[in-house]
């Protein structure tokens, strides 16, 4: 959507003259690239040239010239197989044509790290003063609905919220949802299920229109028990996007496929629900998060029998999503399960939780403490550059969903040194950054060899580095160490066993969920 905005903000006769590159903007979607097909160069050459008329030695011209805004749309839906060589060929576009302008667009991914001249820039949210002018200028509605809602976002719903809140389109749907209760959600799916109420019934009072015919001619909760199967097939598949033949596919394969047809099923879906939408011959939801609540109501709705299967369901999930995805930084899960726990607290703590972790964690002692991080983490890991991941996939999730933070970043100097278990050294370089850099001795042998760094400029500040003494480290410590000999980590234990600490944050996140 941002570099839609840009591409037509280039073309607007009435956008401000001094924030215009007064480049020719070019539009790609990302996942048309495919390898082996076209290059990257050709397939420009390929968009351009439907809409201005020239050779390809002209658009080399123009090329080298610096001629162009170029606008990759959607990196992370561009195909596993292709993503890798996608990169290479982007880096070698720029590096042939620096003079051009460049932005691509993606999910936070570590394939976005490999394009070597772009900078990362993330788009904010709304913050709570943006949400409230967006209300404000909300058209044909009575002034006084936006300013009890605004005094409700001042009053806390705006952090409370914070998801909903700083999104538009959510945002939007909150209001109307206030503009009929004159009260919001307490519970995040509380918000899903109004807003599918408010998309069902309610918007026919906004469109001016009365029973507004559905195809199927199913009620709201027949309607929402195919839309919760859908959501759960497809998020099983990972599939975000879905041709007229995939919805039709699913819907033929579907426990309701003799009970509706496939084309009323997308009338009703599109037309009058609003909830997908069709861009370029593909169906998308609205956010993606109405197809996570409709999975998370298909698991509310099974017997216990299947309800204890949730566990290996969201493991694989994550597998589906590693193998199609494999720069994808999402927690894949953590929204459907925590607003199962919303929605099922004591059914999803009682057959789902406690069953999880109760040979983990036990009390809250420091022997279930190292037990815990023995499961979860395996090391203890602190120093320069390093972070504790959790090991276990769902261990992850609830950590993700319960505490503030699955990953433990343990930096500074006040962690007590063990060199038994270092395991890289570090000196801090000043190089044309404007910080000191970080490197191994690996690191500045190698940049001394290839001549990025010069031999006798190894320098911090105005001293020259002595590489017998290191400036900082990375520890690894095996939890099993830490348990067999507790006398020799004392020190350790009282950093980290500690109610300030992130990682005694996290396991008694946990605890307190089974107590």
């Amino acid at each position: 959507m941002f570099l839609k905005h840009l591409f037509l903000c280039e073309n607007k006769s009435d956008f401000p003259h001094n924030l215009k590159t007064h480049l020719i903007p070019i539009f790609i979607q990302a996942r048309s690239f495919i390898k082996n097909n076209n290059s990257l160069e050709e397939l420009l050459f390929i968009e351009v040239t439907k809409h201005i008329t020239l050779n390809f030695n002209q658009f080399q011209s123009d090329l080298k010239n610096g001629g162009f805004l170029l606008l990759f749309d959607g990196l992370d839906e561009i195909k596993s197989s292709e993503l890798s060589y996608f990169s290479e060929e982007l880096n070698i576009l720029t590096e042939k044509y620096p003079n051009n302008s460049y932005v691509t667009s993606s999910r936070p991914s570590e394939q976005c790290e490999a394009l070597r001249k772009f900078a990362s820039v993330s788009l904010n949210s709304f913050s709570l003063d943006s949400a409230m002018l967006m209300i404000s200028k909300l058209p044909n509605i009575d002034a006084e609905y936006k300013l009890k809602f605004n005094k409700l976002l001042i009053d806390s719903e705006f952090e409370k919220n914070k998801d909903i809140a700083s999104n538009p389109l959510l945002l939007t749907l909150m209001f109307m949802i206030f503009m009929n209760d004159e009260k919001l959600p307490s519970k995040t799916y509380e918000f899903y299920e109004k807003a599918y109420d408010l998309l069902y019934f309610e918007h026919d009072k906004v469109k001016g229109f009365k029973d507004r015919k559905y195809h199927t001619n199913l009620k709201k909760i027949e309607f929402m028990k195919v839309l919760a199967e859908f959501c759960y097939i497809t998020m099983t598949n990972q599939d975000y996007q879905f041709s007229e033949f995939d919805i039709i596919q699913i819907i033929n394969e579907s426990s309701f496929s003799n009970k509706i047809s496939p084309d009323d099923f997308i009338y009703d879906i599109v037309e009058n629900l609003n909830l997908l939408y069709l861009q370029n011959n593909k169906y998308h939801f609205i956010h993606r998060s109405f197809q996570e609540y409709f999975a998370a109501v298909y698991w509310r709705l099974m017997s216990n029998n299947d309800f204890i299967k949730l566990v290996d369901w969201l493991e694989q999930l994550n597998i589906t999503t590693n193998n199609k995805f494999p720069y994808n930084f999402d927690l894949v899960g953590e929204k459907i399960f925590s607003l199962l726990y919303e929605m099922l607290p004591t059914r999803t703590t009682e057959l789902i939780i406690k069953p999880y972790i109760k040979d983990i964690i036990y009390d809250d002692s420091i022997n279930s403490f190292l037990n815990f991080t023995k499961h979860v983490y395996k090391d203890v890991v602190y120093g320069l550059e390093e972070t504790m991941r959790p090991t276990q996939y769902f261990m992850r999730l609830l950590i993700a969903c319960y505490a503030d933070n699955y990953f433990v970043n343990m930096l500074g100097t006040n962690y007590p040194k063990y060199d038994k278990y270092i395991k890289n050294k570090y000196w801090f370089i000043k190089t044309d950054y404007p910080i000191p850099q970080a490197y191994t001795l690996e690191e500045i042998n190698k940049c001394i060899e290839d001549k990025s760094l010069d031999e006798k400029k190894i320098w911090l500040n105005d001293n020259k580095i002595n590489l017998d003494q290191p400036h900082t480290y990375t520890l690894i410590i095996p939890v099993d160490d830490i348990i067999s000999n507790t006398d020799n980590f004392k020190e350790l234990l009282q950093i980290i066993y500690n109610p300030n600490h992130q990682l005694y944050k996290n396991f008694i996140s946990l605890y307190k969920l089974i107590n």
